[in-house]
């Protein structure tokens, strides 16, 4: 047998300033002990570097409990925590409040 693999996706490059918008909202939302800067590598962006090669983005997650007998999403037994909807809808109001403040000017 023989094998070609044809490497379709490129890897997830944080914009800068994406990333620091991200995080501030999610410092607002759960605390800044709460929130996690560094990460080693993960194969988890799927396509978004796709959409990041071409508008800035960042890549982040948001906590949704342990998973239960082992199924993490992408698994037929997934049962989302539906305790994850309040706070996750709270961050993406962060990001876009965050996002919508005029430069240099605070609460």
């Amino acid at each position: 047998a023989s094998y070609r693999f044809i490497r379709r996706l490129g890897p997830v490059v944080h914009d800068k300033a994406a990333t620091a918008l991200a995080a501030r909202a999610a410092e607002r939302v759960f605390g800044a002990g709460r929130v996690r800067h560094a990460f080693p590598p993960s194969t988890a962006g799927d396509d978004f570097s796709v959409f990041s090669a071409r508008v800035p983005g960042a890549y982040g997650w948001i906590g949704n409990g342990p998973a239960r007998a082992g199924a993490l999403h992408h698994n037929g037994r997934y049962d989302f925590n539906d305790a994850a909807i309040e706070p996750g809808a709270r961050y993406w109001l962060a990001v876009v409040e965050e996002a919508l403040k005029p430069a240099g000017i605070d609460d």
